[in-house]
């Protein structure tokens, strides 16, 4: 069976328009190409219908730019950075921990 993903709303989760279907049968599934979110899984026209579903019909996409995703990313994963140093270094306090973390992004001492 030919799937038509013309009938697919964009991502809900990034706004993509460049999408796939994976599987087969009532395990087919839509998938953004773009930030790989997955839609639930069924037949062909099931999993379409279901990927252009929302919870709630009328909200109004955030549009992100990559650079606003990436510099979301880069924030996040400096906070796991210290979070890994401070236990890392056995860190006791808050305190603690937030001059460890400015150390290693070379800020104070």
């Amino acid at each position: 069976m030919t799937v038509d993903l013309n009938t697919c709303k964009p991502c809900p989760f990034c706004g993509s328009h460049d999408l796939s279907t994976n599987g087969h049968g009532a395990y087919t599934i839509v998938v953004c190409c773009e930030c790989l979110a997955e839609g639930p899984h069924g037949h062909p026209s099931k999993a379409i219908s279901r990927w252009n579903t929302r919870t709630c019909a009328e909200i109004d996409m955030v549009t992100l730019s990559r650079s606003d995703l990436e510099n979301s990313y880069s924030k996040l994963w400096e906070a796991l950075t210290h979070i890994n140093l401070c236990s890392q270094n056995n860190a006791s306090s808050k305190e603690e921990c937030g001059k460890i973390a400015r150390r290693a992004l070379g800020g104070e001492p």
